[in-house]
């Protein structure tokens, strides 16, 4: 509650220069204002002659009830500041008493001070189109950036073109205004560019959603009325769809998208004349349907292929299976389709400007009656653990593999199934020769032709006395394009490679090198074919050791004579790891014992020549493979006379 006294002495002359005096219900006083948006002031002016005399005069501005206030005021006017919106009921006593006959009072109205809803449009020639959303106020008052104003009433009516006189950036602001009430309500401002000619909107994309809406997504320009038309099965008979201001994404429903195909543009409207000033360039839907084929796919779709530079066709999480696609063609085939799957696809028309329109995803389940290719070029191996290994470029759509197997050229019966290459045999017999085929199913369950035979090489040998390697192989099979021949690699015990020797396309190989040191070794034989694009076969690795071939002398000549090979007696070899010889005369005492087979008998007992005769002896020896050997015999000792 808010209470103002003011002691009024006897005024003979008081002017006071209102704006536009308000007076009381009882003609005692009048305001200055009597309604308008918060905060609003108003300005108290007594009316009587000789103002409030002897009497205070109470003034209740908010009409909560009169009191004597602690300062006494005897001037007029007097003002008060409303801050709250509301109705109030402004009230003067002349009397302490205050009786009912001794109150005038006036009402009040303080509404809310809200900035007026307005929207700027542009139009040709450097236009503006002010356009008044709310009827909050009586009137409106729009004051431009060239200086001049203008006022317009609350309404329909409520907008005002204006030409500027340049383009480029401007101000205008709007300030609403009841009658009988105070200008004092809030002024809202806003930009806009003058322009000589509206620009029209571009498409971002035009996406089918489902069978009877589709999202459109645009930009228009700022502060420009726009038209978004619409036209079926053509890009020619357009009627509007509706008006747009500052959208950027609208929902078209009602649609046939199975059945139909439809053209949209843009449309910027010129406000002031309420006519259209330019059109966007057109987007079209795309009607797009699959269907299955023997062994393919078929797409086909209908449009209007205006604008567009290309087609792009996305197949299941492939966002372009197909790309670059003609924008003059209107069918396409999938013939990389997997049978008995369903594939699904969707169409994007991609448009010069950048735009796009998707179609509606279509899906189709594959299927195919034709019987698939035959494998044609499998790589037969034997590892290392004398194991046949099967390797195959693995059909695009073959769901199981059988594979058949014949030993020593016989009849071919079925062995066992595999979904993929490699295949590993591992109850081959290398002694059998076998040779596989192998056939599949692909995923429509279509049986192709058996392949040709695969047949891995298997490596033998056998050694000759003088230790010689006799190596021999298999033919090869497997290969449409052959071979361009075989290569033999010889490898030590450890693993570490000996020699190559590039046979050619023989069958047969004899190692005669000699080769102290490597008593135990491995073979295995490359099989090189002629497309690059194979890798080599390979045969068993086969484990060749060789022989000790040990040898000694059935007599000899201890007696400083020569020749100096026959005074010593010495058992020999080759790939001796430990050596033990005893020799025992004719009674078997043991006259002679050596643990190095570098260290022969002389011929004596304790530096004691032993007499001519026959002598036994036994010899202990080890390999490097660590085979055992015992060698025994007699040896004649004789010396000349």
């Amino acid at each position: 509650m808010i209470r103002f006294s003011f002691f009024f002495f006897l005024l003979l002359s008081t002017t006071l220069a209102f704006a536009q005096p308000y007076t009381s219900r009882l003609g005692r006083f009048r305001v200055d204002e009597r309604k308008g948006c918060a905060p609003l002031t108003v300005t108290f002016e007594t009316l009587l002659p000789g103002g409030c005399g002897a009497n205070p005069c109470i003034i209740d501005f908010l009409g909560d009830g009169f009191t004597q206030p602690a300062d006494s005021r005897n001037t007029s006017p007097a003002s008060f500041t409303y801050t709250t919106p509301g109705i109030y009921l402004l009230k003067v006593c002349y009397s302490n008493q205050c009786a009912a006959n001794e109150v005038d009072d006036i009402q009040i109205e303080v509404v809310a001070n809200l900035q007026p809803d307005f929207d700027l449009y542009t139009c040709n020639g450097n236009g503006v189109q002010v356009k008044i959303n709310d009827n909050v106020y009586n009137q409106y008052i729009i004051n431009y950036s060239d200086g001049t104003s203008t006022t317009v009433p609350s309404g329909s009516l409520a907008k005002d073109n204006h030409t500027l006189a340049t383009a480029g950036a401007k101000t205008v602001s709007v300030r609403g205004r009841n009658l009988n009430a105070a200008d004092n309500c809030a002024t809202l401002q806003k930009n806009i560019t003058a322009v000589a000619a509206v620009a029209p909107g571009n498409f971002n994309s035009l996406t089918a959603i489902n069978e009877s809406e589709i999202d459109l997504r645009y930009i228009l320009p700022v502060n420009t009325l726009s038209r978004i038309d619409i036209a079926l099965n053509n890009a020619s008979t357009f009627q509007q769809l509706k008006f747009t201001f500052e959208d950027n994404r609208d929902t078209v429903s009602n649609l046939s998208n199975n059945s139909a195909y439809y053209c949209y543009r843009i449309s910027s409207i010129d406000a002031c004349t309420n006519t259209a000033a330019n059109t966007s360039p057109i987007i079209c839907s795309v009607r797009l349907n699959a269907t299955a084929q023997d062994g393919f796919n078929r797409l086909d779709w209908i449009g209007n292929n205006t604008g567009v530079t290309a087609y792009s066709v996305g197949r299941d999480d492939q966002a372009s299976y197909f790309g670059g696609v003609s924008p003059a063609l209107t069918t396409i085939n999938d013939t990389e389709s997997i049978c008995n799957e369903e594939h699904c696809y969707r169409l994007t028309a991609n448009y010069a400007d950048g735009a796009t329109s998707t179609s509606l995803i279509k899906c189709v389940e594959s299927f195919t009656n034709q019987q698939p290719p035959a494998l044609t070029d499998i790589t037969a191996s034997i590892n290392d653990n004398e194991e046949a290994e099967l390797v195959w470029t693995d059909a695009p759509q073959a769901t199981v593999y059988y594979i058949y197997k014949n030993t020593n050229g016989g009849t071919y019966a079925f062995l066992e199934t595999d979904t993929q290459s490699p295949f590993t045999d591992t109850a081959i017999e290398l002694a059998t020769n076998a040779c596989y085929q192998i056939l599949y199913d692909d995923a429509c369950e279509n049986k192709s032709n058996l392949s040709p035979e695969a047949c891995p090489v298997v490596l033998s040998a056998n050694l000759s006395t003088d230790n010689a390697v006799n190596l021999s192989w298999t033919n090869y099979q497997g290969w449409t394009n052959g071979i361009v021949g075989y290569r033999l690699e010889k490898y030590s015990q450890s693993g570490g490679l000996l020699r190559v020797f590039n046979v050619g396309n023989v069958n047969t190989f004899t190692d005669n090198e000699v080769d102290l040191f490597n008593q135990q070794t491995y073979y295995r034989i490359f099989v090189l074919p002629n497309d690059g694009a194979l890798g080599a076969a390979t045969s068993n690795r086969l484990e060749v050791i060789r022989r000790p071939n040990l040898f000694y002398p059935r007599a000899f000549t201890p007696d400083d004579q020569g020749p100096v090979e026959n005074e010593i007696f010495r058992v020999f070899g080759q790939y001796i790891s430990s050596f033990e010889m005893k020799i025992f005369n004719r009674w078997g005492e043991l006259v002679f014992t050596s643990n190095s087979i570098d260290q022969g008998w002389d011929g004596t007992f304790r530096g004691v020549d032993q007499p001519d005769g026959t002598y036994a002896f036994v010899s202990n020896i080890t390999d490097f493979t660590g085979r055992i050997f015992t060698e025994s015999g007699a040896v004649v000792l004789m010396r000349k006379k």
